[in-house]
């Protein structure tokens, strides 16, 4: 073995977890600054009628407002004009709040102009049952002399494109910026949980060596320790010792029943070492996903811990050795 083991260090090979939790959660503080200073400086959108392709932020200084002609859910189409043309717009009811006094003065001519009012939104393409519906309201309310609107003539006069005002890209950007800031958190405060509880199970590990350190260290240190680093383990001479995913120590004697497990996920196979200890409790020895090497390294160490078991701990993972441990739980119990 190289070099001395102390425990206190192999307490601390944990806090990784813990600094990549800090980072991680930083990550997602930072991905929400940037996002809400993007939203805050959100691009001058385009006149709509400029507008030429889809998913483009463009404005309509609004002078007059209809009834909606289109709805679903929380979404409603009007048609809407400037000094220039008409348009189609899906308002929110928030952006509409802003319309009211047009939409007041559109409806009732005795009214004083309110002035005009600018919406923004993204560009969607008009959708066939969209433009139908359009044509039935526009040649209802209207059309004059005959000069009825058609789907060969719907483009120009409305465009190809209607306004949203539900979108723009900065809000786009942000709801993705969120998304991606909401998952960094969450990955974050799970690395900081998963630290914390593996400190606390350390802690409880070792409370039965408390004021008795020395000794669990001189195990470690003896010649006769096999230890496996790539496994972050070390099997002593009474003790399982593993610091993968905080330092954990089981004694030989409180093992009922020892057993591997392989799980085969999308080609490649992990092979993890349980140990069920006399409290009810399982512990992970090793998890490590084989090829040759890695089957016969974790074959030793399988083979090592079985000859320190007590001659009546089980071995292998069988239904009848999984009845026995719950039978013997079950008594405990009682």
């Amino acid at each position: 073995m190289e070099g001395k083991v102390e425990l206190s260090k192999l307490m601390k090979k944990g806090k990784g977890t813990l600094i990549a939790g800090i980072v991680v959660l930083l990550m997602a503080l930072s991905s929400l600054g940037i996002g809400y200073f993007t939203l805050n400086q959100e691009s001058e959108p385009d006149l709509f009628s400029t507008i030429t392709k889809a998913d483009q932020y463009g404005k309509i200084d609004v002078e007059g407002v209809t009834l909606p002609f289109a709805e679903s859910d929380d979404e409603k189409v009007y048609f809407v004009w400037d000094e220039d043309r008409m348009y189609l717009a899906n308002i929110s009811e928030e952006a509409f709040k802003s319309l009211r006094d047009i939409y007041d003065y559109t409806y009732n001519e005795d009214m004083d102009f309110p002035g005009t009012v600018t919406i923004k939104g993204s560009s969607v393409s008009i959708p066939s049952d969209l433009k139908k519906l359009a044509i039935e309201y526009y040649n209802k309310w209207f059309a004059e002399d005959g000069k009825k609107l058609t789907t060969a003539n719907f483009n120009t006069v409305f465009g190809s494109f209607y306004l949203d005002t539900h979108t723009s890209p900065a809000k786009d950007n942000f709801t993705i910026t969120l998304m991606v800031a909401v998952v960094l958190g969450f990955c974050g405060i799970c690395l900081i949980i998963t630290y914390l509880n593996n400190r606390r199970s350390s802690k409880k590990s070792l409370a039965v060596f408390e004021g008795n350190m020395e000794r669990l260290e001189k195990e470690l240190n003896d010649s006769q320790t096999s230890s496996y680093k790539k496994y972050k383990l070390f099997l002593t001479e009474n003790y399982i010792v593993t610091y993968a995913g905080g330092l954990k120590v089981v004694s030989y004697e409180d093992i009922v029943w020892l057993y591997p497990k392989e799980v085969t996920y999308r080609g490649v196979t992990t092979r993890t070492i349980y140990v069920v200890t006399n409290d009810s409790k399982m512990h992970t020895v090793l998890t490590m996903s084989l090829n040759k090497k890695t089957r016969e390294e974790t074959d030793e160490i399988y083979q090592a811990v079985l000859i320190k078991l007590p001659k009546d701990a089980l071995a292998g993972y069988t239904n009848e050795n999984r009845l026995k441990v719950k039978e013997l739980y079950t008594k405990k119990e009682k």
